[in-house]
């Protein structure tokens, strides 16, 4: 049987963090795909997975680590700290983490009454049989004096 044999390998600069602790984000891979034909006249195919490294994992926590003492989102740069606050990094991830579902489920209050599509209308007729008398007022608003102006009939 005749298969294809892939292998890419990939290099990004623009994804490197922490260039102290971190090696830049590397990826090999390695695929082998077999095309033949089964009984059946249909095409079957076979990956081989790729072997994952110890270094792949100590990039995410070191990128995780990272963000969580650098973040500028209120609370999350609490939750990592010096050791010696054994009290004060849990206080802060139930904080965050009480403020966070109660923010999702006002949210999805909020959301949940938009959909309902409420209405409420209230019609009520009142009769007024007294009516206050208004308030009249005569005013001449013609801006031309009859006497200034000669007799032309307008």
């Amino acid at each position: 049987m005749s298969g294809i044999t892939l292998h890419m390998s990939q290099y990004d600069p623009s994804r490197t963090y922490l260039k102290d602790t971190l090696y830049p984000l590397q990826r090999e891979e390695s695929v082998q795909v077999e095309m033949p034909f089964s009984e059946s006249n249909t095409l079957t195919q076979r990956k081989q997975q790729r072997p994952r490294t110890l270094n792949e994992e100590q990039q995410a926590n070191g990128m995780l680590e990272y963000y969580l003492q650098s973040a500028t989102i209120h609370g999350i740069s609490q939750t990592r700290g010096p050791q010696h606050y054994f009290l004060r990094r849990p206080i802060w991830f139930i904080l965050l983490a009480v403020m966070t579902i109660s923010l999702v489920w006002a949210v999805y209050g909020q959301i949940n009454n938009l959909y309902e599509y409420p209405i409420k209308t209230v019609t009520q007729v009142t009769l007024n049989t007294v009516l206050p008398f208004p308030a009249v007022t005569i005013c001449n608003l013609n801006q031309f004096m009859r006497d200034r102006v000669p007799d032309i009939p307008i």
